[in-house]
């Protein structure tokens, strides 16, 4: 990385952390290995850049003889430096991930004098059970542990005017309040509430205000949630132009001229043919096929739906991938995996995919809480039951008994059981057993979900699971 390049990104963008409008870099150093590097300005505020010059984080720093201290203001975690005597070079103390040496690009002058308010620094993190008195101190961490501790989002704002961190963590407070009463709230992978439009508008002027990667994007994250997406490209506009996050130019030129609409319009029909994100972390091509079979990445098969004018594909982790239609040749991606992303269609398929089967399914019953005995749940019939028999089964790697218990909740029509049973190949090996089973159910209904399942399923993949698992045992 050259340090051209860190001044003319660096000098353009001094929206920093604190009023910085007369900051000035005192000192550019270099990592050997990676070519990231740090940026020191004169207000205490370091940036860390990776080597394409990306913003990978904002720390405070703080000088005390040959050592020097950095903290994320987005983490508060601290890390202690160490100059040579010429100050050539900065070491990495704590070397338990590895030795990190950056190397002198310009001096650490004196114009990076410490800055007083930051001296706690040098105390590192604040020992557990201790916040209350290292905020009295002035770390400013502490103080928003404090906050954290009591709950208190009335200090967590006020902290947030000052402190990234404190932001983060209010609206951490916040996103677990709109998602409080969300049906599917503990399942990570599941779509979730959007925050409502007051907060949103405190997390885009909290973005504004520090200008730092982690919490600008949860801003543009959350806007898109909210599909708010004129607001979303503009924040992507604003991190690009800052150097602020790892995709965000990527994201935001991928646009193009594109002006996303207010309201989504329904789909009516599922999408046909390959389309393509340029920076997807998801796998960057889907192939929509017959009876809304999606190929995605190598060897996996799902199945697209409809629903309430949204595409709809289930995944293995108990949610789906969300997309709007929003041209037969444009998807936008709208869940966790794909926000941001949008999906275009090259050229149009030889011909029309064929529609898609609509599958019998029941829902996993919920009558059979923790409280209740899941061996007389199961007697009665109650898929609950069965299924935390299996579950409880596999705990104890038993997985013959589990695929039984698998197999008896699969023939209800509840899907989850179905995928629970074809899992099971991948500790016992038992391909045919589980197929075969399976097959028997299609023959009896063909609308049966277990046809999904035996249809979307690679089984290969949990053969090839069970015997590297039993190769590693040998």
């Amino acid at each position: 990385m050259k340090t051209k390049r860190f001044a003319s990104a660096l000098l353009a963008c001094l929206g920093l952390w604190q009023s910085v409008a007369l900051a000035q870099d005192c000192g550019i150093y270099v990592e050997e290995e990676s070519g990231a590097g740090l940026v020191f300005f004169d207000t205490g505020i370091a940036r860390e850049y990776e080597s394409s010059g990306t913003v990978r984080a904002v720390h405070q720093h703080y000088r005390n003889g040959d050592a020097l201290f950095l903290r994320n203001v987005e983490s508060g975690a601290t890390e202690e430096y160490r100059f040579t005597a010429d100050l050539g070079a900065l070491k990495k103390v704590d070397t338990k991930w590895g030795e990190k040496v950056y190397t002198r690009e310009e001096d650490y002058t004196y114009a990076c004098a410490p800055v007083a308010a930051l001296k706690p620094l040098t105390q590192g993190e604040c020992e557990t059970g201790k916040n209350a008195q290292c905020c009295k101190n002035g770390d400013v961490s502490a103080c928003v542990a404090v906050a954290m501790l009591k709950d208190d989002v009335g200090e967590l704002k006020r902290w947030c005017e000052t402190s990234p961190e404190a932001c983060l963590r209010l609206f951490d407070q916040y996103e677990r309040l709109a998602n409080a009463n969300h049906k599917d709230q503990f399942n990570m992978y599941a779509e979730h509430a959007p925050l409502p439009p007051a907060q949103l508008e405190e997390l885009r002027a909290a973005c504004e205000r520090h200008m730092t990667p982690e919490l600008c994007g949860k801003s543009a994250s959350q806007q898109w949630r909210a599909h708010a997406f004129g607001a979303a490209q503009q924040t992507l506009g604003m991190m690009c132009a800052s150097d602020l996050g790892e995709k965000s130019c990527e994201r935001f030129e991928s646009f193009g001229d594109l002006e996303l609409p207010d309201a989504l319009p329904k789909a009516k029909a599922l999408p046909c043919g390959e389309y393509f994100s340029t920076v997807s972390s998801l796998t960057g091509d889907m192939t929509f096929a017959d009876r809304g079979t999606v190929s995605i990445g190598i060897g996996s098969k799902l199945r697209a739906r409809l629903e309430d004018g949204l595409i709809k594909i289930r995944h293995d982790k108990g949610g789906d991938f969300v997309f709007a239609r929003l041209a037969d040749d444009l998807l936008l991606g709208l869940d966790t995996w794909n926000e941001l992303e949008l999906y275009v269609r090259e050229k149009k398929p030889k011909k029309a995919c064929a529609a898609p089967l609509v599958y019998k399914e029941v829902a996993l019953s919920d009558a059979c809480g923790l409280d209740k005995d899941p061996q007389a749940c199961c007697a009665t019939g109650d898929t609950q039951g069965c299924n935390r028999l299996g579950t409880m089964a596999a705990m104890s790697n038993d997985w013959k008994t589990a695929a039984q218990m698998y197999a008896k909740v699969c023939a209800k029509g509840v899907r989850v059981g179905c995928e629970n049973w074809a899992y099971t190949i991948a500790k016992s090996g038992d391909k045919k057993g589980v197929q075969n089973g399976m097959k028997q159910l299609c023959a009896k209904d063909k609308l049966h979900v277990a046809c999904d399942v035996l249809e979307v399923t690679n089984f290969d993949a949990y053969v090839m699971a069970f015997e590297l698992e039993k190769l590693t045992k040998e």
